[in-house]
Formats: C-alpha cells, sequence, structure tokens
C-alpha cells in the first residue's frame, strides 16, 4: 500500500479502494496510523480530504471503522467540521457533529464552525450549533459570527444571529463593527437590521466612524439612516495629511456631492472655509490654499 493511494482514494471518494486498501493491511491499527499520518502538501489527511469534497461515505468509513478522530486537525489546525463548513457541505458536518465533533474548536485565524455557517448562511447548521451550545459571540481574526455575515452582507445570517441575542456593538481589535461592515459592503438592509437591534452609530473602527466611511462610500441612504439613528455628523477623524477630518470633509474628498448635501444642514461651520456653503466646502477641501494650511 502506497501513501498516495490512501489519499487518492479518500479524495476521489473510492470507498472501494479504501476497503481493499484496509483488507490488505492484517494490523487494523497499523492501518489506523497511516489514515492519521499520512498527509497531502497542504496538510490534509485522508479524513480532510472528504470532508472537503463532503463524501459522506468515506467520512463515515475513516469515523466509524478505522476510528480516526474526528477531530483532527490539519497542519494550518483546522479539524473536518471546519473543512466542511467552509466549502458549505452542511449535511457532511452536521455528521461530524452526530459523531462527536468539538463544535467550539477554532481553527486557522480563531475561525468556528459557528463563523462559517454565519457566513455561508445557512440557517439549519447555525441553530444545531447554538442549540449544541456554541458560543455566539465566539471572537476571531475577523471577529464574531455577527461581524463576519455584516461584512459578508449575509442578510439572513444577521437577521438570525440577531434575533438570538448577538450583540450588535461587537468590536474586535482587527476587524470592523457589525454596523461598518454592513456599510462597507453596501447592505442597507443589513445596516437597518443593525440600527433597530441597537447598534450604535458613534462606534469608530479603524480611526474612522460609520458616518465617515458612509460619506466616503457615497451612499445617500446609509447617511440618512445613521443621521437618523443619532450619529454625530461633527465627529471627527484622522485621515487626510494627518489631518482631522469631520464627515462632510470625508464626503468632499471622495467627490460626494450629495453626501456633502446631505451633511451641511446637521454639521457646525468650520472656520478655516472661507465660504462655508455646498459648493464652497467641496471646491476649498481640494483647493491649493487649504493643501497649505492642512
Amino acid at each position: 500500500m502506497t501513501d498516495d493511494l490512501l489519499l487518492v482514494a479518500a479524495d476521489g471518494g473510492d470507498l472501494e479502494l479504501l476497503h481493499k486498501l484496509k483488507a490488505e493491511t492484517e494490523d487494523d491499527e497499523f492501518f489506523n496510523r497511516k489514515c492519521e499520518s499520512v498527509r497531502d502538501c497542504e496538510g490534509f489527511t485522508c479524513l480532510h480530504l472528504a470532508a472537503e469534497k463532503g463524501i459522506i461515505p468515506i467520512c463515515r468509513f475513516l469515523i466509524e471503522k478505522v476510528n480516526l478522530d474526528v477531530n483532527i486537525k490539519t497542519d494550518r489546525g483546522d479539524s473536518p467540521l471546519l473543512v466542511a463548513a467552509s466549502k458549505g457541505h452542511f449535511n457532511t458536518a452536521k455528521y461530524f457533529i452526530i459523531r462527536g465533533a468539538d463544535i467550539t474548536m477554532s481553527g486557522y485565524q480563531g475561525t468556528t464552525c459557528l463563523h462559517l455557517a454565519a457566513e455561508k448562511g445557512n440557517k439549519e447548521l447555525m441553530q444545531l450549533l447554538l442549540l449544541k451550545g456554541a458560543d455566539i459571540e465566539a471572537d476571531s481574526v475577523r471577529g464574531t459570527p455577527l461581524q463576519c455575515a455584516a461584512l459578508g452582507g449575509n442578510l439572513e445570517s444577521v437577521r438570525f444571529l440577531l434575533c438570538r441575542g448577538a450583540n450588535p456593538n461587537s468590536v474586535s481589535p482587527l476587524s470592523v463593527t457589525p454596523l461598518m461592515g454592513a456599510i462597507l459592503c453596501l447592505s442597507s438592509e443589513c445596516l437597518e437590521l443593525l440600527l433597530k437591534a441597537g447598534a450604535d452609530p458613534n462606534i469608530s473602527s479603524r480611526g474612522l466612524s460609520p458616518l465617515a466611511v458612509a460619506a466616503q462610500k457615497g451612499s445617500p441612504e446609509f447617511l440618512r439612516s445613521l443621521i437618523a439613528a443619532g450619529a454625530d455628523p461633527n465627529s471627527v477623524t484622522t485621515k487626510f495629511q494627518d489631518h482631522d477630518l469631520k464627515p462632510i470633509e470625508h464626503a468632499a474628498e471622495a467627490g460626494n456631492h450629495e453626501g456633502v448635501g446631505i451633511l451641511y444642514p446637521v454639521t457646525q461651520s468650520i472656520p478655516s472655509y472661507p465660504d462655508w456653503s455646498i459648493h464652497g466646502i467641496t471646491s476649498y477641501f481640494h483647493s491649493q490654499e487649504a493643501t497649505i494650511q492642512v
């Protein structure tokens, strides 16, 4: 038996070949160790390859007949459950859960199965994971499951998680808030759901307020919704040549003339602008005089 044959059989869904290889090996423990140790160039075992393809019969054979650990990890730390969920093979993921997979186990970048189910929008798997005790606020490099869902603009996942008590103001060092995620992916539906659930429109991410980012993105609908929800049009963030800017200046910088018009009535005048008008703000911001003063 060659090592490559094990991987080829698992990856190709060749259950007959796996049975044959097992039968040819008189020592079951030796065959088990082979299945655990033989890996491809990405550090995947036979079980991970089958999980990646969603081939349940192969997974069942390796777990129930060969006694492979359902939580065996790839070289970078992903379990078969995480591999299956990342590829959208939710029936395979449910099989692993039934067989006792650790649903709290995190893999690469701290991602759990709930993060992946939220990104993919699979409500059935999210429901199962929460029933089994998954942490709805599990953190990762990309934030909580709600942060992942919002940044991906997955409306159904955002609605599902909010209805089950997910924090709409989740803050993580390396990821943006759910509200900021909705703005960045231009999902007005997610933004409205988050605001209704109590998302704070004044929590900044990476030095920018939601209103400043909406002004840059050029969406008048987002600006109006944020202002109506209490976003501060006079908050300042550092963005332009280390100069503190108000949201209206972010709109001017981006050439968002409609945004400047929306923010103008609610923004306190800035003394350095010689002409505090909608046209004057845009013209002055890009003028040589303004650049020199900054």
